[in-house]
């Protein structure tokens, strides 16, 4: 959401027990977001569209979490009605692929540095006058031909 932005509407998807699972410990708040429309310049805001972007905020025992989305998130969303339970799912899948996403690339970063550490390809220097240090991984070495 940039500063231009407004909060048009809110859907509050509060968590439920379904088929003996309870899901009460996540309640999800959805933020419809457009441009505000300049008066003195109606052609300010040129799109049609009727949600610019989307919050999706979630409070669960860990705390909050929250996602923007772009438009097509907005539509897919708002598409959703009535139907509480069908975007309490969408918002569940989301915060579910997000951290799938998020551990995913921890591992993958973590093989790659292992990988480069035991290969000698971790290199780090202290930058001078700076409390901090640079680390980088080489590139592999290539095997050139002999002629």
């Amino acid at each position: 959401m940039t500063g231009s932005e407004k909060i048009v509407e809110t859907r509050d998807l509060p968590g439920f027990t379904h088929d003996g699972v309870t899901y009460e410990s996540h309640h999800f708040y959805i933020h419809f977001c457009r441009y505000e429309r300049d008066g003195r310049n109606p052609s300010a805001n040129p799109s049609t569209r009727r949600f610019s972007s989307v919050l999706v905020i979630v409070n669960h025992g860990g705390g909050w979490e929250v996602w923007s989305g772009d438009y097509m998130l907005a539509a897919a969303l708002h598409r959703y009605g009535d139907d509480n339970m069908g975007a309490f799912w969408l918002c569940w899948y989301l915060l579910d692929s997000t951290k799938e996403a998020l551990h995913v690339g921890r591992h993958e970063a973590s093989r790659e540095y292992r990988q480069a550490f035991a290969e000698g390809r971790l290199k780090k220097r202290k930058l001078p006058r700076q409390n901090s240090v640079k680390i980088w991984i080489e590139p592999p070495a290539t095997v050139e031909a002999v002629a």
